[in-house]
């Protein structure tokens, strides 16, 4: 899901998004700022569009299977792109990933993979909060799964030939009854029409079909061997025996299924079809972003990580696409940039596929043999329902080849507060790049090494340390018995100044640690990381310790309650110092006299209303709220007439809270620095009376930040309640001023 908060009609959506599925509360951040982390930018194909700039460089993933990623640099930010090329007329295949059953969403790298599964992506929107099911199609193996619902009835399919494409699907069905017959509108959906039928068959899995019956008449009938079993008269749940399937029918239809008796034979028959054939494979998606090779104008006029498939005229080329977002460095892509992208990748038809916390694309390096997270939404990975595997035959395990690359590649952990690093493969000249080098047999998995040698030209290297020579081209290469591989490594003068991320350091107390790193910059402005290996860091003993870490940053640890002080580092003839200061102190954000200027917003709750009230000291603000409309996550909001600023590092909020009992989150809405909006969680409001509730800053947040909203929200979709709380006093514990 983007997250997005629908609006209502004829206004504005409130500008603060809500993850449906919130994570579990953050720890307090005990430090300020941004560091950066190390990634390796990867060369795209195709030309690049006015405004932008794209760089870096390729990985071969398996036989026909390759990796790149390209940041794309205009006016309005920086957009990274990752995206993974697949030849279907090669060794590699595409398969349906699902989870146990179509209500277990769960983490894409969890869901069930053939084996040799070397790259994923995450596929459908879902019903988020409530079952977790697929919106569209599924098609697992020629096995049909699932019906697509209204709003997304185009897939992404396999024919069985297996060549791609995007395709509008038809379902149609029938279940042969005693009398007449009756049409099946849908198949493991999670909503029935009024009047219509539904099949749920085991592969739906144990939540409760009410929500998908709705309100008024219902009846089910469980068939097995095409046979009724029972008749009910109300939605069941739990999982559905094999062999056996359940018919729902709603209002006019549940009239006619409740004529149906115990024992009358019944026969369901139910196909779908796309494109003229029946897939082998088959995941949905909403909007259609290309059609014939041209941009279809499909846009939801906002910036959020993305995924998408595309694939070539002839559907023997399968292209996967992310946009990072939410994330240091980058806010997300447009749904026509994300289009373009992929247009000048060489797509013909594409579909987007869910983004926001969602997207998700996995794929290993060569030498290794599990895929891992290649892009960042500002979150921890999220549950997801289905996706697509890209999977290879076992390789013969005899080292065909080396891949080596700066160690420094790796990208940050999806929810980290770090960025991405320059691109390691440049240097400067006197310092070092660490390395790494594994090889890789015929499918690019992992090799025997008998030994690894290194050598190197323009430069030398020891252990697979590089130590850069003369500015200009160089290259190092690795070799196990008669594989090899070599990395080009650019060469650069000695750096003119450094840089860090971040350029200060704030902490709360003497406990709990921030990383930075430190950039060059050459003479002509390029950039380059340094190594900590290269780097000679002094600090006052008595205000913080520093260790150098091997991802290539540095960790500050506080050793004080309070004091200020600076980090020093030296590297390549310079110095650069970070200011550093420990302490925190607590600001007043709100006191909620102006409560009569403060506005209510809802995101599926049937109602909220905000008024002023007497507080735990002096007036306070009430939020009425309604959570019986949907069995979904919903929230009810108190938004500021204005936004609170927050000057400096803010580590964490408070907020009085006179407490119905209900065991709604609350929660405050941020946004920080970068323009990028952040949902801040604290505890269940499952007390009555007064009591102040702590509320975390989540990793990732660039400060200083603003508190837009304070609100509940209740993500149980069994939970369904009214209610009303009054907040007062709401505080943030920030750095120093000064």
């Amino acid at each position: 899901m983007t997250g997005r908060i629908p609006g209502c009609p004829g206004r504005a959506p409130p500008p603060a998004p809500f993850a449906p599925e919130v994570p579990a509360v953050f720890r307090r951040a005990a430090a300020a700022a941004l560091a950066l982390v190390p990634t390796l930018w990867l060369i795209t194909p195709g030309a690049a569009a006015a405004g932008t700039a794209h760089t870096g460089r390729e990985v071969p993933v398996a036989p026909g299977v390759a990796l790149s990623s390209s940041r794309a640099a205009g006016d309005d930010g920086t957009r990274r792109f990752s995206m993974l090329s697949v030849d279907l007329d090669g060794p590699a295949a595409v398969s349906y990933l699902g989870g146990e059953s179509l209500t277990d969403p769960a983490p894409l790298a969890r869901l069930r993979a053939p084996g040799g599964t070397v790259a994923a992506v995450n596929g459908d929107f879902f019903d988020s909060g409530a079952s977790g099911a697929p919106l569209g199609a599924a098609v697992r193996g020629g096995t049909l799964l699932k019906s697509p619902t209204a709003g997304h009835r185009h897939v992404a399919a396999i024919d069985p030939s297996g060549r791609g494409g995007i395709h509008r699907a038809s379902f149609s069905g029938t279940a042969d009854l005693p009398g007449a017959d009756v049409a099946v509108d849908r198949l493991n959906s999670h909503r029935v029409p009024v009047d219509g039928t539904g099949v749920f068959t085991p592969a739906w899995g144990g939540h409760p079909r009410g929500r998908a019956a709705g309100s008024g008449p219902v009846t089910e009938l469980v068939i097995g061997e095409q046979t009724v079993r029972s008749v009910r008269d109300s939605a069941g749940s739990g999982p559905i025996e094999p062999g056996t399937r359940v018919l729902l029918g709603r209002g006019a239809a549940a009239e006619r299924l409740a004529e149906v008796p115990v024992g009358a034979a019944v026969a369901l028959d139910y196909t779908l079809r796309a494109g003229g054939f029946r897939p082998r494979t088959a995941v949905g998606g909403r909007h259609v972003l290309l059609r014939d090779g041209e941009v279809t104008g499909a846009d939801d006029g906002a910036r959020h990580p993305r995924s998408a498939i595309g694939f070539s005229r002839t559907g023997r080329r399968m292209f996967l696409l992310v946009a990072d977002g939410r994330a240091p460095g980058t806010r997300g892509a447009t749904l026509q940039e994300t289009a373009e992208r992929l247009r000048r990748a060489g797509a013909h038809d594409a579909l987007e596929f869910d983004g926001g916390g969602s997207a998700t694309l996995l794929a290993r390096e060569p030498g290794t043999e599990r895929p891992v997270i290649r892009n960042r939404t500002g979150g921890p990975e999220r549950a997801v329902p289905n996706g697509l595997a890209v999977h290879v035959p076992a390789g013969d395990g005899t080292a065909r080849g080396v891949w080596v690359r700066p160690r420094l590649g790796a990208r940050p952990e999806r929810g980290s507060a770090l960025s991405p690093r320059p691109d390691p493969h440049r240097v400067f000249s006197g310092l070092s790049r660490a390395l790494t080098a594994r090889a890789y047999d015929s499918a690019h998995g992992p090799a025997p090494e008998s030994g690894l040698t290194w050598a190197a030209e323009g430069g030398t290297v020891d252990s697979g340390v590089f130590r850069a020579g003369a500015p200009g081209e160089a290259r190092v290469t690795a070799r196990t018995g008669g594989a090899r591989g070599a990395a080009g490594m650019r060469v650069l003068p000695g750096p003119a100044r450094l840089e860090t991320e971040p350029d200060a350091l704030a902490f709360a107390g003497a406990s709990g640690g921030r990383r930075f790193v430190v950039d060059g910059v050459a003479p002509d402005g390029t950039r380059a990381p340094i190594e900590p290996a290269d780097a000679a860091v002094s600090v006052e003993p008595d205000l913080a310790a520093v260790t150098r870490r091997g991802d290539g940053s540095l960790l500050v640890e506080p050793t004080a309650e309070s004091g200020t002080g600076t980090v020093t580092v030296e590297a390549g003839g310079r110095s650069v110092a970070v200011p550093l200061r420990i302490g925190s102190r607590s600001v007043r954000l709100a006191d909620f006299d102006d409560a009569a200027s403060w506005r209510a917003e809802t995101y599926r709750a049937a109602s909220a209303e905000v008024a002023p009230a007497e507080g735990y000291s002096g007036r306070g603000l009430a939020l009425d709220y309604d959570f019986t409309a949907q069995r979904r996550s919903r929230a009810a909001y108190a938004a500021a007439p204005a936004p609170l600023q927050v000057g400096g590092t803010a580590f964490g909020f408070s907020v009085r809270v006179r407490g119905d009992g209900g065991g709604a989150l609350v929660a405050l809405a941020v946004t920080d620095a970068e323009g990028r909006r952040h949902s801040c969680y604290g505890e269940r409001v499952d007390w009555q009376g007064w009591r102040t509730a702590e509320i975390d800053v989540p990793e990732g947040v660039a400060h200083p930040v603003a508190v837009e909203r304070v609100y509940l929200v209740e993500t149980r979709s069994a939970r369904q309640y009214r209610g009303r709380v009054v907040f007062d006093d709401l505080r943030a514990f920030a750095a120093p001023a000064g």
